[in-house]
């Protein structure tokens, strides 16, 4: 019988050695055509949506074989990419397309907005482990999964020494690093006279990295969990945001357990407070693209094995969501800057 030990570093063997014979390490320099000897297959899940399109574009402009897979048909087709339309919640017709594939970008979830049923939510944990299953078992080199900061969004709420007085990290409040920060999941708000929480929709992004996490230890799949912020559709500007971004509503709780309900500081009911918590995740669209480039391209760090966790948002001043990890692990060049790109500094540190 073979010991867990000498199982993992077989395991590590065989992923080193796929990762090392590839030849597409270097990056698509910046936003230019780019020439490598031999480009990679990409096959990016839920890429008919916002994420999707423009990682799509991204890998397409970069010359890789680019393949979307996603149950709806694109708005606007990305050129010189291939869809495939078929529905990820079950095994019919589609998992031979990870065949032969170097990595997967898994965008895809049954529905991509915090405001999400525990039906969908279930849904999207079927999708998850269906496409990761199938990807570990076929033998892509590379998966990364698209996590979500409502993973960590009960941050918003906590008091004591990990709270958010002023949620940018004010007060001695530490950066939520993935690493060193346990999960608090779900985001909770109020907007027009109802109640809100991101819980059906954070619990499946965190089901999702501990699935990552295990076949990261029992495969030659490397596995990179990314914890995104707020990527907008379209432009993205961060002047665009809002502090009623979605949520489950939570009309059914009943009116006895909202009355007597307490939380820990008063932000839950603090628009301006919400507004900042989101503005400072913001991720605009070249970093977001920069991203998904270096984890299909970048040779990772030889402390990182089977699986990471990394928050991806860009480089805002007076945020919480550190990427200095991002940066080691992936070589990541944040370009753009909340305070700078739309000079917004929240009111607490004016």
């Amino acid at each position: 019988m073979i010991c867990h030990k000498t199982l993992r570093c077989v395991v590590l063997r065989r992923k080193i050695t796929r990762l090392a014979n590839s030849n597409y390490v270097r990056f698509c320099s910046n936003n230019s055509e780019a020439t490598i000897s031999k480009q990679p297959r990409v096959l990016i899940t839920g890429g008919a949506g916002n994420l999707g399109t423009k990682a799509a574009e991204r890998m397409a402009k970069c010359g890789a074989d680019v393949h979307v897979l996603d149950p709806w048909a694109p708005t606007t087709p990305v050129k010189n990419v291939q869809y495939h339309a078929h529905d990820m919640v079950s095994l019919d017709g589609w998992p031979q397309l990870l065949d032969d594939m170097d990595t997967v970008v898994h965008l895809a979830c049954c529905n991509p907005y915090p405001g999400c049923t525990w039906v969908e939510s279930a849904d999207s944990m079927s999708v998850n482990m269906n496409m990761m299953s199938e990807a570990a078992k076929r033998g892509v080199p590379r998966f990364v999964f698209a996590s979500s900061n409502h993973v960590m969004g009960g941050y918003k709420e906590l008091g004591g020494p990990y709270g958010n007085v002023g949620v940018g990290g004010s007060a001695g409040a530490p950066p939520l690093r993935p690493t060193e920060m346990p999960v608090e999941v779900g985001t909770k708000w109020q907007a027009g006279g109802a109640w809100h929480d991101s819980m059906s929709y954070a619990v499946a992004k965190l089901a999702g990295e501990r699935m990552a996490e295990y076949l990261g230890q029992t495969s030659s799949t490397q596995f990179i969990s990314l914890r995104i912020g707020w990527c907008q559709p379209g432009d993205n500007r961060p002047e665009s945001m809002s502090a009623t971004g979605g949520g489950r509503n939570a009309e059914a709780v009943g009116a006895a357990e909202r009355a007597t309900a307490v939380y820990p500081n008063d932000s839950y009911y603090d628009e301006q407070t919400i507004l900042d918590w989101y503005r400072l995740m913001w991720l605009s669209n070249r970093d977001y693209q920069q991203i998904i480039e270096r984890c299909v391209y970048a040779t990772l760090p030889d402390d990182v094995a089977g699986h990471v966790v990394l928050n991806a948002n860009s480089e805002n001043d007076f945020s919480r969501w550190d990427v200095n990890e991002t940066k080691r692990v992936l070589g990541y060049i944040p370009e753009d800057n909340l305070a700078r790109e739309a000079k917004i500094v929240p009111p607490w540190m004016q």
